[in-house]
C-alpha cells in the first residue's frame, strides 16, 4: 500500500533511543522499519509483523515501546497498559494488537496511523519548521474531528477513564492527504494513553498541556473526566481560529510583599477564565476553587466574609473578553457555535455537558454550506 511505502526506509543501526534491538526485530516477529519519533515516556516504531498471514502482512503496526520506570510501575503509577485493554472494541481509540515484553520495557502494538492533526494544522511544511504557526481549519473537518474524539471519550467515561492529554498531536488520521474530502473520510482516533487515567480516589496530580488546563487542574482540586470536556472545548475554539483560547504560560503576580508562592503562574489563567467565560456565580466558584492546593495561599476572607483575592490580578484589558466577542474576533461566531463551546468551557466540572450529551448538540451536525447561508 503507498503509505507502507512512503514510510519504509532502510535502519541503519541496531540501538534506538537507548533500547537495543537484535536484528531490526521486536519479539523476534515486528520488523522495525523506522523510528517514528520519541515522547517523554516512550520511543514509537513503524513496524510489520512478519507473523502476520500474507493478507495483513502488508499493514503498517505501530510499536510503542515505554521507558523501563514507566514500565515497571504500570498498574500503579502508570495505567497505559491497563486502559487500551479496557477498551478493546471502542470507538475512535487505536485498538491493542499485542504487548510483550523487550528487556525492561513494556511495548504495546497497535495500527499505525498515517498523520496526525498538528501536521494537519501547520500544512505541508519542512519536519525541522516544528515552531510553524497553526492555520485555521475548515469547520466541517472540526466537526468531524470533535464528533471523533466525542465518541472516543464517550467509551473512555463510561469507564471512568480520563485521557487527560488531548492536543493535535495525539489525534490521528488514517490519511497523509492535504485534500479536505479526504480528511472528511478520514477515520480519526485519539491515541496516546500515557497519561490516561482510572478515575478513583483523590487525583490532584498536574495534568494536561498548560494552555488546555481546566480551572479544576489550575487550582489544584479534585479533578475527574470532566477535564477532557475542558480540554476538548479549548481544542475547538483553537482549530477553528487558529490561535490558543488561554494563554500557555501565564506572567508571574507577587504577593503585596513582594514574594511569590507556589500558585502564582497559575492565577492569571484561572483570572482570565472569568473574565472571558459568562453566567458564572464568582463568589460561588471562588469558594469551590480556594481549596485547591495551588491556590489556596491566594485567597482570604474579607471584612465582609466573602472570599477574596490576596493579590490583584489585573491582566492586559484587551483580554478581558467574553466567549462570545473573541468569536466575533476572529469572524467565527455562530449561535450554535457559542452553545457548543459553552456546554464545554464551564468553570465548574459539574457544569460541563458530558460527552454522550455533547453528541446530540447542533453545531456537530451543521456544515459550512448551513453556516454561509445564515449570514
Amino acid at each position: 500500500m503507498a503509505f507502507w511505502r512512503q514510510r519504509t526506509a532502510r535502519l541503519l543501526g541496531t540501538s534506538f533511543s537507548g533500547i537495543s534491538v537484535l536484528k531490526r526485530h521486536l519479539n523476534t516477529r515486528y520488523h522495525i522499519v523506522k523510528e517514528l519519533g520519541k515522547g517523554m515516556e516512550a520511543t514509537v516504531f513503524l513496524v510489520h509483523d512478519t507473523a502476520a498471514s500474507p493478507v495483513a502482512l502488508n499493514t503498517p503496526l505501530a510499536v510503542r515501546a515505554l521507558r523501563s520506570d514507566v514500565s515497571a510501575d504500570q498498574g500503579t503509577k502508570w495505567h497505559e497498559l491497563e486502559v487500551l485493554q479496557t477498551m478493546r472494541g471502542a470507538s475512535n481509540i487505536p485498538q491493542l494488537r499485542d504487548h510483550f515484553m523487550h528487556g525492561e520495557h513494556l511495548c504495546l502494538v497497535t495500527d499505525a496511523y498515517a498523520s496526525d492533526l498538528l501536521t494537519v494544522q501547520r500544512g505541508p511544511r519542512p519536519h525541522s519548521a516544528s515552531s510553524s504557526p497553526r492555520k485555521k481549519l475548515p469547520a466541517d473537518l472540526v466537526r468531524h474531528v470533535a464528533r471523533s474524539i466525542l465518541q472516543a471519550l464517550a467509551c473512555l467515561h463510561d469507564k471512568d477513564i480520563a485521557h487527560t492529554d488531548i492536543k493535535p498531536d495525539n489525534i490521528f488520521l488514517d490519511t497523509s492527504s492535504e485534500e479536505l474530502p479526504d480528511l472528511l473520510s478520514s477515520n480519526i482516533v485519539l491515541g496516546d494513553f500515557g497519561e490516561a487515567t482510572p478515575v478513583h480516589g483523590n487525583c490532584t496530580r498536574l495534568i494536561q498541556p498548560a494552555g488546555l488546563r481546566s480551572p479544576e487542574v489550575v487550582a489544584g482540586c479534585k479533578w475527574d473526566t470532566k477535564v477532557d470536556i475542558w480540554n476538548l472545548g479549548c481544542i475547538t475554539f483553537e482549530l477553528l481560529a487558529g490561535n490558543t483560547l488561554f494563554p500557555a504560560q501565564p506572567e508571574p503576580y507577587k504577593l503585596p510583599n513582594g514574594q511569590e508562592c507556589s500558585a502564582n503562574q497559575y492565577l492569571f489563567a484561572l483570572q482570565h477564565s472569568y473574565t472571558m467565560l459568562e453566567g458564572e456565580e464568582q463568589i460561588f466558584l471562588i469558594v469551590h476553587f480556594m481549596h485547591g492546593s495551588n491556590l489556596k495561599d491566594l485567597y482570604c476572607r474579607g471584612d465582609d466574609g466573602r472570599p477574596c483575592l490576596k493579590v490583584e490580578c489585573n491582566p492586559d484589558p484587551a483580554t478581558r473578553e467574553t466567549l462570545e466577542k473573541i468569536l466575533h474576533i476572529y469572524d467565527i461566531f455562530t449561535p450554535e457555535l457559542f452553545s457548543f463551546l459553552q456546554a464545554m468551557l464551564r468553570m465548574h466540572p459539574e457544569d460541563r455537558c458530558t460527552a454522550k450529551k455533547l453528541l446530540t448538540h447542533p453545531w456537530l451536525y451543521m456544515s459550512d454550506q448551513d453556516t454561509a447561508a445564515d449570514q
